[in-house]
């Protein structure tokens, strides 16, 4: 979806039972990709990574430690990916560790089987 606020536009994208969220901003002729898109093609390119090294293998696990201040980010990212890939023969699950202080203390754990989950996304 696309939302006019003013000065910029915003590009959104929006599926069932998650809150629609920015992937990129467009100020004129400038477009701005925000945290969710990148961390998108972030895991996009640690997949097409994986599977030119290991092209026999059709099972992938991404896991990924971060700050829990980054939380909804990387998740959006992760939806993101889930969403806009085109259909794959693989199976890709991502796991996200979150520590929440500077002694690595784990906050969440969480993890989503990408290729596994469908939904119709709506970016427009």
């Amino acid at each position: 979806m696309i939302t006019e606020n003013g000065s910029h536009t915003e590009i959104k994208l929006s599926v069932p039972d998650v809150i629609p969220f920015v992937l990129a901003r467009k100020n004129g002729d400038v477009f701005t990709a925000k945290c969710p898109a990148i961390i998108f093609q972030h895991y996009k390119d640690i997949l097409f990574k994986l599977k030119q090294r290991f092209t026999e293998s059709r099972d992938f696990v991404i896991i990924d430690w971060s700050d829990f201040s980054d939380h909804n980010k990387v998740v959006q990212g992760r939806t993101a990916l889930t969403v806009m890939q085109k259909p794959q023969n693989h199976n890709l699950t991502i796991a996200n560790i979150f520590y929440g202080d500077d002694e690595g203390h784990i906050a969440k754990m969480e993890y989503s089987a990408v290729s596994s989950i469908k939904a119709d996304p709506m970016v427009v």
